[in-house]
């Protein structure tokens, strides 16, 4: 029996999570992982909650919101290489 809290959260997408969390502690240094979490966040905020379920459109999005944050650090624009690494650990991770 599934249990639902709140949001349509499920214990099942709360477990999975979390195994995502740990696989990618594992897998990707601490910057890379930063970058994935971003990522999946934001797929979590369009209620994006399957990898099956990624779109190219949704990824271009991503993009697009990367390029007006700011560096918490400089409180100035992110900078093409970052933009870059961000996208690039994307790619790494889907293995294109």
């Amino acid at each position: 029996m599934e249990h639902t809290y709140g949001l349509a959260i499920t214990i099942d997408m709360v477990m999975t999570s979390i195994l995502l969390v740990f696989l990618l502690m594992l897998k990707y240094p601490k910057a890379k992982y930063l970058y994935l979490k971003h990522f999946f966040s934001y797929l979590e905020s369009l209620q994006i909650i399957e990898l099956e379920q990624i779109t190219p459109k949704n990824i271009a999005d991503y993009q697009s919101i990367i390029k007006t944050q700011k560096n918490t650090r400089t409180k100035e624009n992110l900078t093409l290489e970052s933009i870059y690494n961000r996208l690039r650990n994307i790619q790494s991770y889907f293995g294109y």
